[in-house]
This record gives structure tokens, C-alpha cells and sequence, in this order.
């Protein structure tokens, strides 16, 4: 049973709610820049003004955000994150397994961050995946998993808060890289006849 000082984390649409607030500034910003741009320059473009912006924001944001986030999906969904402050566990739980982690075997936790989360202070970015981020957690037996920001919307500050240093790692585009890091998945746990 959890105790009171348990944090449990999982995907859900609240954990996603960051993701719609970007890309609506994204949109509105946009939207407003561009009618201002085109009114100001060229009025006789007016017309076609939200065709380019639903093209436009559809190649520039939706299909970034959609790689990213499936992606994020792929490695968390269904996953479920525990935090016990007092034994000072982690505890990763899927539907094949369960392992709690002591913060003590946790070797080097790797976190991907674009350059406007690299920072001690955010800055605003360019594009609405720049608030995308995931953390590689690597234990002392080599074991490795991956959290994303699906679960734990800002992993920087939620690992320190923890009192685990982290090493940022400034990414381009926030896709997990597997050739960087090569990941051991948890294994599915054995049925009672040993399979």
C-alpha cells in the first residue's frame, strides 16, 4: 500500500495537458504574426491567409509533435512511475513487471533537453516540441530506462528535487536516439510454471 509521501505518476491526459497549451501559443502567436505581416506587407494575400497557416502549421508543428509524442508513447504508455521519498525508491511498474530502484543504484541520469530547457531558466522556443524531454535512467547493474516528460512534465527540476544530479544533454529534436543509448528493457515477469 502507498504511503502518504508516494508520488505515483502515469500518463494521462492531464500529464499531456503541456503539450496542448504549447501548440495553442504556438498557434496563436503565429496566427497574430502572420495576419500582422501579411495586412501590413501584402493585403491582397489576406484571402489566402488560412490556407498557408493550416498548411504551415500543419508541416511546421502537428507533424513533429505527433512523431515525438508516439514515440514517447512507445516507451511509457502504460507505465506507471512511484516515488518513495522516505526509503528513497523508485519504483517502475508495466504490466509484464514491477522493479523498485534505491536511489543509491542509480549510476547517471541522462536527461535530453532542447536549448530553451537546457538553461537554469526556461526561455521560450521556436516551436511547440521544444517543451518535449526524456531522461535516461542508467542503474550501477547496467540496466536502463527511459521517462518522459509524458509522465513527469519537467524532469530537470523533478530530479533534483529528489536530490539526483542529472546530466543535460542538448538535443536538436527531442526523439529518443537509441544508438546513443542502448536501452535493456524490463523483461516480462515468468508465469508460475517458470515460462
Amino acid at each position: 500500500m502507498a504511503d502518504s509521501m508516494d508520488q505515483t505518476f502515469k500518463i494521462t491526459l492531464r500529464s499531456q495537458w503541456f503539450i496542448v497549451r504549447e501548440n495553442l501559443k504556438f498557434i496563436i502567436v503565429g496566427t497574430v504574426g502572420c495576419e500582422l505581416i501579411i495586412t501590413y506587407y501584402d493585403p491582397t494575400l489576406k484571402p489566402i491567409l488560412p490556407i498557408v497557416l493550416v498548411a504551415g502549421y500543419t508541416l511546421i508543428s502537428v507533424i513533429p509533435c505527433i512523431i515525438v509524442h508516439l514515440q514517447y508513447l512507445k516507451y511509457n504508455n502504460g507505465m506507471q512511475v512511484t516515488i518513495d521519498k522516505i526509503n528513497r525508491t523508485i519504483t517502475i511498474s508495466t504490466a509484464e513487471q514491477e522493479i523498485s530502484i534505491p536511489f543509491n543504484r542509480i549510476r547517471v541520469v541522462r536527461i535530453a533537453l532542447m536549448s530553451s530547457y537546457y538553461g537554469d531558466k526556461f526561455n521560450q522556443g521556436f516551436t511547440p516540441w521544444e517543451c518535449y524531454q526524456y531522461a535516461l535512467i542508467q542503474l550501477q547493474d547496467g540496466k536502463q530506462f527511459i521517462i518522459t516528460c509524458l509522465l513527469i512534465n519537467n524532469l530537470k527540476n523533478f530530479f533534483k528535487d529528489l536530490g539526483i544530479e542529472v546530466t543535460k544533454d542538448r538535443v536538436f529534436f527531442p526523439t529518443v536516439r537509441m544508438g546513443r543509448y542502448k536501452e535493456k528493457p524490463l523483461k516480462k515477469k515468468k508465469s508460475a510454471d517458470g515460462w
